[in-house]
């Protein structure tokens, strides 16, 4: 009969602090360094710190360290972390969009349909300048209370910004049917 070892914390831990190793190590995928991908690196590798004891953190970090690959490795590579949050900073630092999100809230906020573009190309448009806003305010969020409003006002900026942003004709139309978000605006 085989058992499980689990890592036992004193009896003022909560429960999900009992986790093998293992499971732990399945959150954290490789990251190559690529800006699309940081934001649930980040978030997964918080993740499994947030339920790892501290006995498993240093073998979390030090794993973390292992699935960096490609530029992200190379990057790193040159300097020591103490921490998960040390390592998370840097990534953000070196990976991260470089723009302030308040530039590209500006940059949603005056974009338009141009004269060749469709409305799906331009809807994709809206959505990626939505996902690098949101991919900012992510990261540069410290407070996880106040990110679901950011988040969902950022959202209906968006669907405002992409409506205002077609051509009057199209826009008339759209604002007719209501729409939740620009996906939903174009079908």
């Amino acid at each position: 009969m085989s058992t499980k070892k689990y890592v036992e914390l004193s009896s003022e831990s909560s429960m999900s602090e009992k986790f093998e190793t293992s499971v732990l190590l399945k959150f954290i995928k490789p990251f190559d360094g690529s800006r699309d991908k940081l934001c649930s690196f980040i978030n997964n590798c918080d993740n499994a710190f947030k339920l790892a004891s501290q006995s498993q953190k240093p073998l979390l970090l030090n794993y973390i360290l292992c699935q960096l690959e490609n530029k992200a490795e190379t990057a790193a590579s040159i300097k020591d972390f103490d921490s998960w949050e040390q390592l998370s900073q840097f990534l953000q630092s070196q990976f991260g969009e470089r723009k302030h999100y308040a530039h590209l809230l500006l940059d949603l906020q005056e974009s338009q349909q141009l004269p060749n573009e469709s409305v799906s190309q331009y809807s994709l448009r809206v959505e990626s300048s939505l996902y690098k806003l949101l991919t900012e305010i992510s990261l540069s969020n410290k407070k996880k209370v106040k990110l679901s409003g950011k988040i969902s006002a950022m959202a209906e900026l968006a669907l405002h910004c992409f409506i205002m942003g077609l051509t009057p004709k199209i826009s008339n139309f759209v604002r007719m049917k209501n729409p939740q978000s620009p996906n939903e605006a174009t079908n």
